[in-house]
C-alpha cells in the first residue's frame, strides 16, 4: 500500500468518524429533548395532583360558606333573627371560611414549592 493509499484510507475513516460523531450529536441532543419533554410531563402531573388536592380542600370550603349564606337568607326570610343578626352569624361564619381558604392555599403553595 503506498502512502497516497493510506492517506486516502485514513482521510476515508475521518470522513466515517466524523459521520458517526455527526449522529451520535443529533442522538445525543434528541435524549435530551426527550429527557426535557419527560420533565414537563412530570410537572403537569404534578400541577394537575395539586390542583386536585387543592380542589378536594377548597370545595367543602365553599360549600360551607354557600351552607351559610342560605341559612342566613333562610332566617332571614322566616323572620327568625333581625337583619342585624344574620349579618354578624353570616360575617363571622365567612371570616372562618376565609382563613381556611388562605391556609389551604398557602400549604398547596408550599406542597407545590417543594
Amino acid at each position: 500500500m503506498t502512502q497516497d493509499d493510506r492517506i486516502a484510507t485514513l482521510e476515508a475513516r475521518i470522513e466515517e468518524l466524523e459521520a458517526e460523531q455527526e449522529k451520535l450529536r443529533e442522538e445525543l441532543a434528541r435524549a435530551r429533548l426527550e429527557q426535557w419533554e419527560a420533565r414537563a410531563d412530570e410537572l403537569e402531573v404534578q400541577l394537575h395532583l395539586g390542583a386536585m388536592e387543592l380542589r378536594d380542600r377548597l370545595e367543602p370550603i365553599i360549600e360551607s360558606v354557600r351552607d351559610q349564606i342560605a341559612e342566613a337568607r333562610g332566617r332571614l326570610e322566616d323572620g327568625k333573627f333581625n337583619a342585624t343578626e344574620v349579618a354578624s352569624a353570616l360575617r363571622s361564619g365567612i371570616e372562618r371560611a376565609w382563613e381556611d381558604l388562605r391556609s389551604a392555599l398557602r400549604e398547596a403553595k408550599r406542597t407545590l414549592s417543594s
